[in-house]
């Protein structure tokens, strides 16, 4: 009897985990229309240039490069004298998403928002975004911008202010940590 109720509890267990495995959903494809469309900097070949002052180094070598891969994704390419950075982007509701390459998409942080509106927020990698201010007129090397501004708090209370357009990317970043102070302005641009 002992030995029925044993192969019976294991039926009935095994039964358990069958029932409650499903096969994963398909995970979406991004749509490279879309993203383009929602952040249109992000483009084949579109080429923004920064001047960046790294406490007191002033910089102008920063880029960032975008170009599609596969039809399906696009991939930016964001280097400097400090070294380079590539990751894929993509539009997800009004989120501009980004994981770095070689990472499981899974990985994905919002980055930038469409259609802003003061006090929304979010927290990616531990920091917190909240949006501070839109219509901001921010003039640079590039030109003169209406700006979202956003502020990224780290958790010991570093300061990121970031002032982009979804039609022109970052235009603006200042960063003060209590060691360095990092400024990033849009200089020049190919679209």
């Amino acid at each position: 009897m002992k030995r029925l109720n044993y192969i019976l509890s294991a039926f009935v267990l095994m039964s358990i985990l069958v029932i409650g495995c499903k096969k994963d959903d398909p995970v979406a494809q991004p749509d490279p229309k879309k993203t383009m469309a929602e952040f249109p900097f992000i483009g084949e070949g579109h080429l923004s240039t920064y001047l960046m002052n790294l406490g007191g180094l002033i910089d102008t070598s920063t880029t960032i490069f975008s170009t599609q891969i596969d039809d399906v994704e696009w991939m930016v390419i964001a280097g400097n004298t400090l070294g380079a950075d590539t990751t894929i982007v993509y539009a997800e509701g009004d989120f501009l998403m980004s994981y770095s390459i070689g990472e499981d998409p899974s990985t994905a942080v919002k980055l930038l928002k469409r259609n802003a509106q003061v006090g929304e927020n979010w927290v990616a990698d531990n920091i917190t975004n909240v949006i501070t201010g839109v219509d901001m007129s921010m003039t640079v090397a590039a030109g003169t911008f209406n700006s979202v501004e956003l502020a990224q708090i780290t958790p010991s209370n570093d300061t990121s202010m970031v002032y982009y357009t979804i039609e022109d990317g970052i235009i603006q970043q200042e960063f003060d940590a209590i060691v360095l102070v990092v400024y990033l302005e849009l200089y020049s641009k190919n679209f």
